[in-house]
């Protein structure tokens, strides 16, 4: 996710299945949490953090082809006026068309894109009041992508992942 432009703290070492990161904080002390930090009152516009955000989304998934699978305002760290996504160790990368012991198959990937995006929509709706329409907003980060891994005469204006789910249930490709 670092390398394809995602704002995640820079992995400095691993050991096996831990990881080190670059840490988010100052003297004193880490980073809060984005839930744990009210933007209205930092003077900072809640609609502009939450474009930020979903854009970080998009490049994830667009360009590191991943999901994060656990996205949220408690897996987000607002640092230096910014939100810095964190505990990706669980994501996972995606293909277009099978599953394999290092990415996960689309299907399964859309599902956790939606359940990503609904969460931090969700989140702001709650605390701060701001609409988006989620449906859209998925749209938006999948259209384009899409159209190259779903067969010609599936793609529509509305493209409607459950449907695309169900019938990859029942088709191989």
């Amino acid at each position: 996710m670092y390398d394809a432009g995602v704002l995640v703290p820079k992995s400095i070492d691993r050991k096996e299945f831990f990881y080190m990161m670059e840490f988010l904080g100052d003297e004193n002390g880490p980073s809060p949490l984005l839930g744990e930090v009210n933007l209205n009152e930092l003077g900072i516009d809640p609609v502009n953090v939450l474009d930020n955000i979903l854009d970080e989304l998009d490049v994830m998934f667009n360009d590191a082809q991943m999901v994060h699978g656990d996205f949220s305002e408690h897996n987000i760290v607002w640092h230096d006026d910014k939100a810095w996504i964190i505990d990706v160790y669980q994501s996972q990368r995606y293909h277009p068309k099978y599953d394999t012991e290092t990415r996960i198959k689309i299907n399964k990937a859309l599902k956790v894109l939606k359940k990503d995006i609904t969460g931090i929509i969700n989140y702001f709706r709650r605390t701060y009041r701001i609409s988006y329409d989620i449906a859209s907003v998925f749209g938006t980060m999948i259209d384009e992508p899409v159209e190259d891994w779903i067969p010609e005469g599936m793609m529509s204006e509305s493209f409607d992942v459950d449907a695309y789910v169900k019938l990859q249930k029942r088709v191989d490709y």
